[in-house]
């Protein structure tokens, strides 16, 4: 309850839509699994950062500035409310992957972006993550999953809701995708996988994890 009450004050001055979205994403995706695998030095990236909710969380629980954050995401409107509700310490851009510098960062979280992207798309984005990690940096990816398909369906129901009709998410049509494929799609961007594995949760959000790490 902590983390939704500082969100909750940290957005406070944007439109209530943002506020209850930001609000719900908390409440649906498993942020702490992500936080836990991010190191506690160094230059961390966000791709896809949206409104910045996880780059917040992380700024809130890192010690004396130990980590700088960084969030990238190609929507103007989502990066200048993320601007808006940054702390000393994290900085947000719309000029993309593309633009960041070669193996400057130490780390990059991937979460809930690679289902709105075409699958014929997922090798350039990875190609670039795999481009701004310092050797042996860290890819944490949190995707949707295909299993089970009842939790899929729901979940795609909200997404084209999301994206079609209260226009809260920007991408190509969502696609969940097995835990081996997202495994898969890594290995091929030449990381290796370190841990892959389905996430528990209470809700009709079927959430799985991936953690590698780029070679020295």
């Amino acid at each position: 309850m902590n983390a939704l009450r500082m969100l909750w004050q940290v957005y406070q001055g944007e439109p209530l839509r943002v506020r209850l979205h930001v609000i719900g994403r908390a409440l649906l995706c498993p942020f702490a699994e992500v936080m836990a695998y991010v190191p506690p030095t160094g230059t961390i990236v966000d791709v896809g950062c949206g409104y910045g909710i996880l780059l917040h969380l992380l700024s809130n629980a890192a010690s004396n500035g130990a980590r700088q954050h960084v969030g990238v995401d190609h929507s103007v409107a989502k990066v200048e409310i993320a601007r808006r509700t940054a702390k000393p310490g994290i900085t947000f851009s719309h000029d993309g992957l593309e633009a960041l510098p070669s193996e400057q960062y130490d780390a990059a979280s991937i979460v809930d972006v690679l289902y709105t992207i075409d699958r014929r798309n997922w090798r350039e984005v990875l190609a670039h993550c795999h481009r701004i990690l310092k050797p042996g940096g860290r890819l944490i990816v949190k995707e949707v999953s295909d299993r089970p398909r009842w939790k899929a369906g729901l979940t795609g129901l909200e997404e084209r809701l999301a994206m079609g009709v209260l226009k809260l998410t920007e991408g190509d049509v969502p696609h969940f995708e097995s835990l081996q494929t997202y495994q898969r799609a890594l290995e091929e961007a030449r990381f290796r996988v370190d841990e892959a594995r389905a996430l528990k949760s209470w809700h009709w959000v079927s959430h799985c994890l991936l953690v590698a790490s780029k070679g020295e």
